[in-house]
């Protein structure tokens, strides 16, 4: 890539004031990346008539599969100008240039054939389909119902597999560089290689197959939220599901913080307050990909980017809020070691925690996004190491808060959590008058001794605010 094309392509004046100090680090990591994808998906293709660099950057983003998903991440991200976030947008649901004819072909030489009851409307043979980062969506007919195939790109595996090992690539690299850009020792390798491990699913429809029926049993009963059904025809590389009708849930009319609650419910609440051993939750909710349907339900779309949330972990983030709601700082610190992997340093999590602390006694409420900024801040000190599903539910929050936001401004998300752990609670009293007092074996995760302790926390709660008021140790 020449000189000038590089200072189109440097990200770092898209980058917000609040990153500010990682800056360097994301230009080079974008120009790192770039550099190595094969011609034809760099830079080189861009046409010359985007001049700006968020419209170029995002041209880029469109032909990699690896930063079409980036892009639709953080598409709504309110710390990015609008302009950059409504073009990022475009890669929610992309019109592109594949036919609804040649789509079929492929179909039908995967399937071995689709069969006569299987109808495509012929309307549609020369229209370019809707495209996401790795498959395309044409629609159809069988015995009396409406459909859809999704089908991966040709040769996207390859293209993907390419971009994958640039991104282990691109790990080494910046744990090489690290201290040039005067930021604390991450594991970079490490981390890029779990995110690695789960893009590759990506084109394993599959595994995405399994994924909805399970999802479809975990929403099961609840009418507000709609998985599409998988039919039977269906291979690794072509999934045949019903077809949701609706529109995204950020251009949906009527009450749209009934909407947002529900989004909220169904996609934190569910997961968060599940009594499973491991709950599934899905872990790329852009707004492409959740629909209001015209039922008033809300259709989530694309299961192929999952994780799961184990008790553990639930019940290490229940401790980690009940530490910020009581300004107990060892507690927190012990919720934030329960979730990591491998080894802590102890000195990093306590700053960090005494930080997000001095935030509560600030005025911040000790929610989900306390939380978030909590993780975020003792990982980037370099003194922990969160993993794989934890990652993924971190990066599923930072999508969600931006499509919230631009559903409803009404929406409270620690209100509508906080009700439906409530509403689990009372569900749970019957059988918590035969359980032990430490036993946290519920879909709250938290014991009755918790709920007790919390109950007379008030004189060491406020003992402990000021405290920190005065600039007294803890």
């Amino acid at each position: 890539m020449s000189g000038p094309e590089e200072i189109r392509l440097d990200v770092g004046a898209l980058v917000p004031e609040e990153y500010t100090r990682y800056r360097e680090l994301i230009a080079d990591a974008f120009r790192f990346f770039v550099r190595r994808i094969r011609s034809g998906s760099s830079a080189d293709g861009v046409p010359s008539s985007l001049a700006d660099v968020a419209g170029r950057v995002v041209d880029v983003m469109r032909r990699s599969p690896v930063l079409h998903k980036l892009g639709q991440v953080v598409a709504r991200d309110r710390r990015l100008s609008v302009e950059l976030r409504a073009q990022l947008q475009e890669l929610e649901s992309v019109r592109g240039g594949m036919v609804a004819g040649e789509v079929r072909r492929l179909i039908e030489d995967d399937l071995g054939g689709i069969g006569r009851d299987v109808v495509f409307d012929e309307r549609d043979a020369t229209r370019g389909l809707l495209e996401g980062s790795v498959a395309v969506v044409v629609p159809f007919q069988w015995e009396g119902r409406e459909g859809v195939f999704k089908v991966l790109k040709p040769g996207i595996e390859e293209k993907l597999g390419e971009e994958l090992d640039i991104l282990s690539e691109l790990g080494v690299y910046l744990d090489e560089r690290c201290d040039g850009y005067g930021l604390p020792p991450v594991d970079y390798a490490e981390t890029f290689q779990s995110v690695r491990d789960l893009l590759s699913s990506e084109v394993r429809l599959d595994v995405e197959q399994k994924n909805l029926r399970e999802a479809a049993n975990c929403y099961e009963g609840w009418d507000r939220v709609r998985v599409p059904e998988v039919y039977p025809m269906c291979s690794r590389r072509v999934t045949a599901m019903e077809r949701l009708d609706g529109c995204k849930v950020t251009e949906a009319d009527g009450d749209r913080s009934v909407l947002a609650r529900v989004i909220v419910e169904a996609l934190i609440g569910r997961p968060m307050w599940s009594a499973d051993a491991a709950s599934l939750f899905h872990a790329d909710p852009h707004a492409g990909n959740l629909m209001a349907l015209h039922d008033s339900a809300l259709g989530i779309l694309d299961w192929s980017l999952t994780g799961r949330l184990r008790t553990a972990d639930r019940e290490c983030v229940v401790q980690a809020l009940l530490g910020g709601w009581t300004l107990d700082a060892g507690r927190v610190c012990r919720a934030v070691a329960g979730l990591t992997e491998g080894s802590v340093d102890d000195s990093a999590v306590r700053a960090a925690v005494g930080d997000s602390l001095r935030r509560v006694r600030g005025g911040m409420m000790p929610g989900m996004a306390w939380l978030v900024a909590l993780m975020d801040g003792v990982a980037g000190s370099g003194g922990v190491r969160f993993g794989t599903d934890l990652l993924m539910f971190r990066k599923s929050l930072l999508t969600l808060e931006g499509v919230l936001s631009d559903v409803s401004e009404d929406c409270w998300v620690d209100g509508v959590l906080a009700r439906a752990g409530m509403e689990q609670l009372g569900r749970e009293w019957p059988m918590r008058m035969t359980s032990t007092p430490f036993a946290p074996r519920f879909g709250t995760h938290v014991s009755t001794a918790d709920l007790w302790s919390l109950m007379w926390s008030g004189p060491a709660t406020a003992a402990r605010y000021w405290s920190g008021r005065l600039g007294i140790d803890d």
